[in-house]
């Protein structure tokens, strides 16, 4: 008589079900300013995680109520009621499965077709492919805007609101170096609810901003005129980019930031627009770059994970849980690293190594 009837197990869990499905079309749109794709990627990982979980326990619940169900049933039941019975369960499981289902679909293709048809204030009036445009036309894989000489390229460079003024950074400067650090480290990507942020290291920054062939008129800031503070920053450096046959002279644009007191003066458009006008002088007019949103005309899409490390700081920093029926001691055993690599050998590159590593990822970029 305590029991619930399977109906009412059944719809509670249905429920349940139908809220994951719904929290994974409530995203907002980020601005496409200020984003990389590692934070967001990071805090949908987690909430992935938990809807999972989540869906994982109602099917679990929903499998464990019909086997009492079954188990439970009195032997003078009639075979017609019991068969409705088992009908009704089943049909009401096959929808909440199917709404599972529908809802890790869902997880899945977010990011690629949740925001297809948004608008886009900057992005539309840029030089982006279009997405309704036939893969087979004669020039859809040629340069969207041919390349103009120099003296049909603006001169000058793009204004600032008043009170900031462009910035040349000299990463090889110490002090400027640390001004770096110090902005991406405070305003750079970071999840919604401003607890987790990616911290390069100032030796990283060194080497992703010097590579061969390098520009310093490519690490471009924005400074307060008043305070002389490095306010807002983004880089490119050039890169050799492999499209189907051909090779082309690109640069790859990223750390773009913009600092938390300033995301309403718009700044992130003109800094695009005068690194464009920086890289288009030196004779290069492609360029590639990631975000963690959906920006029109995308070439490609990626998912990463998360491989957990030491469980207990990781559930006790909040960024991720210990799932349903885990245990902290199963979890720290389930995420042990073994004492030897799977794969035989497997050791810390060295100097000695690069000529041989450099000739394999070579021949892996031809394919």
């Amino acid at each position: 008589s305590q029991q619930k009837r399977p109906n009412q197990v059944l719809s509670q869990s249905i429920r349940r079900v139908n809220k994951a499905t719904m929290s994974t079309n409530n995203d907002d749109e980020k601005p496409p300013t200020d984003v990389d794709a590692g934070a967001d990627g990071e805090n949908e990982g987690n909430e992935e995680d938990h809807r999972h979980e989540d869906a994982a326990e109602i099917l679990s619940n929903l499998l464990q109520n019909q086997a009492a169900l079954n188990f439970n049933s009195p032997n003078m039941t009639a075979a017609t009621n019991a068969s409705n019975t088992n009908v009704s369960v089943g049909e009401a499981q096959n929808a909440a499965v199917q709404q599972l289902l529908e809802a890790m679909k869902g997880d899945v293709s977010q990011g690629v077709g949740s925001e297809k048809g948004a608008k886009h204030a900057f992005w539309d009036t840029q030089p982006m492919l279009d997405e309704k445009g036939a893969a087979n036309e004669p020039n859809y894989h040629q340069p969207i805007v041919p390349n103009k000489p120099p003296s049909e390229l603006r001169q000058e460079p793009y204004n600032m609101p008043k009170g900031f003024e462009w910035s040349e950074i000299d990463i090889h400067d110490p002090s400027q170096r640390d001004e770096v650090y110090d902005l991406l480290y405070q305003n750079y990507v970071e999840d919604d609810g401003c607890v987790f942020r990616f911290d390069y290291s100032r030796d990283f920054l060194m080497w992703a901003l010097t590579p061969p062939g390098y520009q310093k008129q490519f690490h471009l800031g924005v400074r307060s005129s008043k305070s002389n503070r490095l306010m807002a920053l983004i880089t490119a450096v050039p890169a050799t980019v492999r499209v189907y046959q051909a090779e082309k002279p690109m640069v790859e644009v990223n750390f773009l930031c913009v600092h938390k007191k300033l995301r309403s003066k718009r700044l992130a458009p003109v800094l695009i627009k005068e690194i464009t006008r920086r890289v288009n002088h030196t004779g290069v007019f492609q360029a590639v770059y990631t975000a963690g949103v959906v920006l029109p005309g995308h070439v490609a899409s990626c998912r990463y994970y998360h491989r957990t490390l030491e469980p207990r700081k990781l559930i006790d920093i909040g960024f991720t849980r210990l799932p349903p029926r885990m245990t902290m001691a199963r979890m720290q055993k389930l995420y042990k690293l073994p004492t030897e690599t799977a794969t035989p050998g497997l050791r810390p590159m060295t100097p000695d190594d690069v000529p041989g590593a450099h000739a394999l990822l070579s021949k892996y970029l031809q394919k």
